[in-house]
């Protein structure tokens, strides 16, 4: 039934090969969920369509500024569209301040601009 659901709200999954395309995905969100399959399964049936981006490209470098932020990784639900130019704005802001990680945190917390965002959509 959760199989179903997972492939009904999803583009790509049924298009691919699973080896390739999904065992990687699950592989990684077990890790980061410290190989509790309840919450990967948690985290994949609140937002399917997680497993249609990129590992490489979406997954991992979101799950890191979540991470990062201190954020709960059931977080990657709400973070997971952040398109590449919204963070090319934060890292501009960083360059153009001249701010460390540190800093810009605390002139913008990673938490507040991403809770932002997230009721702006």
């Amino acid at each position: 039934d959760d199989v179903e659901y997972v492939l009904s709200h999803s583009r790509y999954l049924s298009l691919r090969d699973p080896e390739d395309f999904l065992v990687p995905k699950l592989n990684y969100l077990l890790s980061v969920f410290d190989e509790c399959k309840k919450h990967v399964t948690s985290c994949v049936l609140e937002n399917p369509g997680l497993l249609d981006y990129s590992l490489q490209d979406w997954i991992i470098p979101r799950m890191a500024m979540a991470s990062d932020a201190g954020l709960d990784p059931f977080q990657i639900n709400n973070i997971i569209s952040i398109s590449p130019q919204e963070i090319r704005d934060r890292i501009k802001l960083q360059t153009h301040l001249n701010l460390t990680d540190i800093e810009l945190d605390r002139l913008v917390p990673m938490k507040a601009w991403l809770a932002q965002r997230h009721l702006r959509k």
